[in-house]
């Protein structure tokens, strides 16, 4: 197996960390935001969420990637556009099938050659 040494330090770090505090989130959140304020450097906000799938939407989500996996297709990307307020899945094993999920809970294969 593959082996990269720099994902390596990174989880012997993490480990060493939430070992220091007996695996105790909160005071391992706490910690974290202690030294963001003792480092000076300036901190940025993002700006607010563009918007979230409906329910409707997030349901049919759940359907659509179940019948992906129940047959046993791999998906590659899941995307949510807060512009078009379409949810995009990219499955299958070539990569071959294209789904928009809409506001409404309906769905349809993408089959635009654009």
């Amino acid at each position: 197996m593959w082996q990269d040494e720099i994902l390596d330090e990174i989880h012997k770090f993490r480990e060493e960390h939430a070992k220091s505090f007996n695996y105790d989130l909160d005071a391992m959140f706490l910690d974290w935001q202690k030294k963001q304020a003792e480092s000076g450097r300036q901190l940025v906000s993002l700006p607010p969420k563009q918007g979230l799938p409906t329910a409707e939407q997030a349901f049919a989500c759940v359907r659509v990637c179940q019948m992906l996996s129940n047959g046993y297709q791999p998906i590659h990307v899941f995307r949510y556009n807060p512009n078009t307020k379409t949810v995009f899945i990219l499955a299958g094993v070539t990569e071959s099938w294209e789904i928009l999920v809409f506001s409404s809970g309906k769905w349809r294969f993408n089959d635009d050659q654009t």
